[in-house]
């Protein structure tokens, strides 16, 4: 059975969590950098809510706009064309019209409002500070300029008869989580740093890289290039409003401790840990 680091072992307790990460944490940021990246998140935070509007007008934003859709689109396709539909219809033309109309005149103040807030309160300042925040930490971690950005999957899952099943929270749609690390190497160890902790992975502990041949679900798309276009293409990945499917995944395998670990990532990010670990990825896991 692999465990999974970045996994949440909650088969005794779904309020109290195994996180196995934390035996592999070699280096932690120093608590005065933390605060102060912690801070400066939080005040970024602020002026981007600060610039949306109230939920609910987000909410009849949305909803007058797929009302309005849902009864104008199929106008088109009645005898008569739309005045026809008004003539058998009024009420409920005129009213899809309505709130077509006002869901749209939400959406335009909406924008407005956000980048006038954004520009009063320097949000782009803010975010230039933050990123120089981060910078200094990664660096206090001793994470090179060159580390590359990897996706990996974070999920809860139960141990049951001695396997590994992945959970899936009520009212998710999708058990994984896709984070954003940092990945680089030395010649004896793999690290995987966020932006509080290096964990340390011994390269001469790694078994395998397996192949998952299953879809997992990304509910968020962290590369600047769109999933669909470049180096992305390749892997036809697909898309909902759910996330993005990334179909098979993989998981790098590591003896550790007596027992097997596990990384989980998205196939996209399969030549990166190849190339890291000289490993090739020909085991399928069933």
């Amino acid at each position: 059975m692999i465990k999974p680091i970045f996994g949440f072992d909650i088969t005794e307790d779904k309020k109290s969590q195994t996180y196995y990460g934390d035996l592999f944490a070699t280096k932690k940021l120093d608590e005065n950098i933390a605060k102060d990246l912690q801070a400066r998140t939080e005040t970024l935070q602020s002026t981007v809510k600060a610039s949306k509007l109230p939920i609910f007008l987000t909410v009849i934003q949305y909803l007058g706009i797929l009302y309005g859709i849902l009864v104008i689109g199929p106008m088109f396709t009645v005898d008569g064309g739309i005045r026809q539909a008004i003539k058998n219809a009024p009420i409920l033309c005129y009213s899809a019209i309505f709130f077509l109309i006002l869901g749209g005149i939400i959406f335009i103040v909406s924008k407005h409002k956000e980048k006038r807030v954004l520009a009063e309160q320097n949000a782009d300042t803010k975010l230039d500070m933050l990123k120089e925040c981060a910078q200094i930490a990664y660096a206090s971690l001793g994470v090179p300029h060159d580390a590359t950005d990897t996706d990996i999957l974070m999920f809860q899952f139960i141990i049951k008869d001695g396997q590994m099943k992945i959970h899936t929270p009520s009212m998710a749609v999708t058990p994984f989580y896709n984070h954003v690390f940092k990945v680089y190497r030395d010649e004896k160890n793999l690290y995987i740093t966020d932006i509080e902790t290096v964990y340390t992975i011994p390269l001469d502990s790694v078994k395998a890289i397996r192949k998952i041949n299953k879809t997992a679900l990304l509910p968020n798309w962290n590369k600047e290039e769109n999933f669909n276009r470049g180096e992305y293409k390749q892997y036809k990945l697909n898309s909902n409003s759910y996330g993005v499917s990334s179909k098979p995944y993989y998981v790098l395998e590591f003896d550790r401790f007596g027992e097997l670990y596990g990384v989980y990532f998205p196939c996209f990010e399969l030549p990166r840990f190849e190339k890291l670990t000289g490993l090739t990825a020909t085991e399928v896991d069933s």
